[in-house]
């Protein structure tokens, strides 16, 4: 039985790295910058977790808000917007754009880092217990009805064996 999770995931130095949350949080410009800085693009939108901990992503075109495709369209990322899906509030990035090396995969879920945007905030990362990360998890946990106690106990199980961070920031130079 797998979890569904609103979140964006990648594959870092080999490691399976989830952003979870809620529209708006920024999760899709920070997986877009994070594969920009060499991570494995899997999906900015939807992962289903299994018991054990596997990542598997329905991998789609990442969704960016106009300034986000701003300051990666910039001329030093080498985006080309003219092969995206444009329009006044942002724009759908084909992933391969982004990660043409790109391939299907399931990494083991190793850490979670909960994306929050707020303009004009300098960068902080923030080290969550687990119950804090699991916590954060249930905000954005879409098939919680499905399960008996509504999942919890499966999502805490997941959350004691990853290392879960709170990232507010407010742009990418910090990062």
């Amino acid at each position: 039985v797998e979890q569904a999770i609103h979140a964006a995931a990648l594959i870092c130095d080999g490691k399976g790295v989830l952003l979870p949350g809620k529209s708006g949080s920024g999760k899709s410009s920070l997986a877009a910058w994070l594969t920009l800085q060499g991570g494995a693009y899997l999906t900015d939108e939807l992962v289903l977790l299994s018991r054990d901990g596997l990542i598997r992503a329905f991998t789609r075109p990442l969704s960016l808000r106009k300034p986000t495709v701003e300051v990666l369209a910039d001329g030093t990322t080498g985006l080309d917007l003219s092969k995206c899906i444009a329009g006044a509030e942002g724009a759908m990035v084909p992933h391969r754009l982004l990660n043409p090396e790109w391939h299907a995969a399931t990494p083991q879920l190793t850490t979670m880092i909960f994306p929050e945007f707020i303009a004009n905030q300098p960068a902080s990362l923030t080290k969550l217990s687990s119950a804090q990360g699991c916590m954060q998890l249930l905000g954005c946990y879409v098939n919680a009805r499905n399960f008996s106690g509504h999942g919890f106990s499966e999502l805490a199980g997941i959350c004691r064996n990853v290392a879960s961070y709170e990232l507010k920031f407010g742009d990418f130079a910090g990062l």
